[in-house]
């Protein structure tokens, strides 16, 4: 998927969570930015797309990716 459909995706669940897709409201910014948020390994495709799709759902996928992304944003929100 590509950062805009991850922002919709985590625009609705903000809706359904019953913030609204208010983004200067914390939740809503934190859930927004959590759903594209993994794919900030993007940034790997510098060195080429061998190595980005090698490293692709790697660290930023994974349940320790998921709580270290949590806890950084919830730091840069409050």
């Amino acid at each position: 998927m590509d950062p805009v459909t991850h922002a919709v995706i985590g625009m609705v669940i903000s809706k359904m969570a019953g913030d609204g897709p208010n983004i200067s409201g914390a939740v809503s910014a934190g859930i927004i930015i959590g759903s594209v948020f993994p794919d900030i390994d993007i940034v790997l495709r510098k060195w080429g797309n061998c190595v980005y799709l090698k490293h692709h759902r790697g660290a930023t996928h994974s349940i320790l990716g998921l709580a270290v992304s949590a806890a950084f944003i919830s730091l840069v929100l409050c």
